[in-house]
């Protein structure tokens, strides 16, 4: 499960890349796409992670003397929103059964209640 911030720079980077195989940005322009406040250094790391995770391949390179990164998704990186809504509905699934469960023991305890 990623973190928080993983999980910012992930979606910045599948937003920017879902319609490309692989694609130039600068790590500014990534920054700006990031709804977390994320230094430039840590978000060197966070790629580097995510890129050890299996989501992307990241390679560093210079556009006109300027650092860029250059991102191809893996298809585990192109499955990533997909993943976040089955743990959702996992999560909401696990939470309805857990709600059925203790209205249930309510019931029955009332019910054993009364007849007692």
């Amino acid at each position: 499960m990623l973190s928080r911030r993983e999980n910012a720079v992930m979606s910045a980077v599948y937003g920017k890349g879902i319609q490309k195989e692989t694609f130039l940005i600068s790590p500014q322009e990534l920054k700006k796409d990031v709804s977390e406040k994320i230094k430039l250094d840590e978000l060197d790391k966070i790629l580097t992670l995510l890129s050890q995770d299996g989501y992307m391949d990241v390679y560093l390179s210079s556009r006109h003397g300027e650092k860029v990164y250059c991102i191809g998704l893996t298809p585990k990186g192109r499955s990533f929103k997909r993943n976040g809504q089955v743990i959702k509905r996992t999560l909401l699934f696990k939470l309805a059964v857990t709600v059925g469960f203790a209205v249930l023991s309510f019931v029955i305890g009332l019910l054993l209640n009364a007849i007692f």
